[in-house]
């Protein structure tokens, strides 16, 4: 598991709020980025390339980057966020390719990973349904955090920058936040974490929110 002493740390998600990224890259030197970052990297590429990198991913093959991207951004660790397991071939065929490019790769642990399983349904019982949220619950959880600053969350509510083809619909993809009560969770969770300030950048509109829920 991924461990860090920095008390400031950013979470780079992939929604159009993160062009908004230089108002608050001046804040930390390390980050997380999540998910499929390939085309997002280089269009910061002059920010990112200043930062020491964590890639943040879930089990997907589609979600590592060139071996290159690795070596030229000086990416040396992966945090997935699920367990380690032998059962489960994707998250097997993802782990060996991130060792295949020489990386240190690091899993959840289960203890944690059933803390925050909040629901019964089947197709959540290896997956946590946003890895955007569940890198910010696992920052606070693990790393030793005072201010967390966030860039590129709107769940949904506004595009990626970049849309990848296999990408669902917003509006299917935002259905599925408010199904599964997801922006609320997000909500109580970082009203709970008050000695955390959480500074987001983001489209999304709070009709409420935590008073160390920081809109910027």
């Amino acid at each position: 598991m991924f461990k860090s002493q920095s008390e400031n740390i950013g979470i780079l998600c992939r929604g159009s709020s993160l062009l908004g990224l230089s108002d608050i890259e001046k804040n930390f030197d390390k980050c997380f980025i999540v998910n499929d970052f390939k085309n997002e990297i280089y269009h910061f590429e002059n920010i990112l390339k200043r930062k020491e990198i964590i890639h943040f991913v879930n089990r997907l093959s589609t979600i590592p980057l060139k071996k290159k991207t690795y070596r030229e951004f000086n990416i040396k660790k992966v945090q997935m966020n699920i367990p380690f397991t032998l059962n489960d071939r994707v998250f097997l065929i993802s782990y060996f390719k991130y060792l295949s490019f020489f990386l240190r790769v690091h899993t959840v642990p289960t203890k944690f990973f059933n803390e925050i399983n909040f629901t019964n349904r089947k197709a959540y019982k290896k997956k946590f349904p946003n890895t955007g949220i569940f890198s910010i619950f696992f920052t606070c959880k693990y790393l030793n955090v005072k201010n967390i600053y966030i860039a590129g969350l709107d769940f949904y509510k506004s595009d990626y920058i970049f849309r990848t083809k296999y990408a669902l619909p917003l509006d299917v993809q935002h259905g599925k936040f408010v199904e599964l009560n997801l922006i609320d969770i997000f909500i109580k969770f970082i009203r709970s974490k008050n000695n955390i300030n959480f500074y987001m950048r983001t489209n999304y509109n709070f009709s409420n929110k935590p008073d160390n829920l920081i809109l910027i």
